[in-house]
């Protein structure tokens, strides 16, 4: 069984981390950031957070084209 990610997957993987490098604050690294906040702040980072991954084309992987995916594959 051959593990190795195809050419194409390998770009995939490229340009989601470069994309995660550029858009995760530092802080949102942070211990104890996330138990900082008041429950609805938590809310509107993620929500805009999911909205931010969604627009560059980073939420329905797997989905077809047609249905605002990206029609990738498992890997």
């Amino acid at each position: 069984m051959d593990l190795t990610f195809t050419p194409a997957e390998e770009e995939f993987r490229e340009e989601l981390r470069s994309w995660l490098r550029a858009h995760i604050p530092d802080e949102w690294t942070r211990p104890g950031f996330w138990e900082s906040l008041e429950d609805s702040e938590s809310f509107r980072l993620r929500r805009d957070w999911e909205r931010d991954k969604a627009d560059a084309g980073f939420a329905g992987i797997q989905w077809p084209v047609e249905y605002g995916g990206r029609g990738g594959t498992p890997a």
